[in-house]
């Protein structure tokens, strides 16, 4: 993986450096057979979270960790992020 941000700030001294970020990328990893079930959901709610926090989000990807093509789906995020 390219990059991977997570951050938590109490005082507000990590956030002040997170806030310089242009945008983020999210992705989350699911047993759930379809996105609907609880991916799309968590993804918005990340979504939301960051643009609240003044960021803004480039990318989504939700992969379905019981799916056949989970490794082609791994590959593309893989190449776009």
């Amino acid at each position: 993986m390219k990059k991977a941000i997570v951050f938590y700030s109490k005082t507000g001294n990590t956030l002040s450096v997170a806030e310089r970020f242009k945008g983020f990328d999210l992705f989350i990893t699911h047993q759930f057979p379809y996105a609907w079930m609880g991916g799309k959901q968590t993804l918005n709610q990340m979504k939301r979270i960051v643009e609240t926090k003044k960021g803004s989000v480039r990318r989504m990807t939700s992969i379905n960790w019981s799916n056949k093509k989970r490794e082609e789906q791994i590959e593309n995020m893989l190449k776009l992020y």
